[in-house]
């Protein structure tokens, strides 16, 4: 994730959400290795030049939101002021739409 090539972020960013595309087995391990964490960096702090590793980083949080304990850990995390700070300070529209659709899943029960 903190490859110096953006494509190889942006790829290791897709993968930790491919994790948990149809099961959440893998969630308690992406807890406890810091992935939701570093998803979030990325979002904010991806040196670019490109928005790609932010866009699948925050598809990838779209992604572990499905899952009840990872929720719980993003609340942790702050996410919804973060994810709030990131859509007010970025003109790209996929970002905006990710985003929209984090808080989305946050609030789905």
């Amino acid at each position: 994730m903190k490859d110096e090539e953006e494509k190889t972020r942006a790829n290791a960013a897709g993968a930790l959400g491919n994790f948990v595309r149809n099961s959440s087995k893998l969630c308690s391990s992406l807890i406890s290795n810091i992935a939701l964490q570093t998803l979030l960096e990325v979002v904010e702090r991806d040196p670019g030049p490109g928005n790609s590793p932010k866009q699948i980083a925050l598809f990838s949080i779209g992604n572990l939101c499905v899952y009840e304990e990872c929720k719980i850990e993003f609340e942790k995390l702050n996410i919804r002021n973060r994810i709030t700070k990131i859509k007010g300070s970025c003109n790209d529209r996929q970002i905006g739409k990710y985003a929209d659709r984090v808080i989305t899943k946050l609030n789905d029960k």
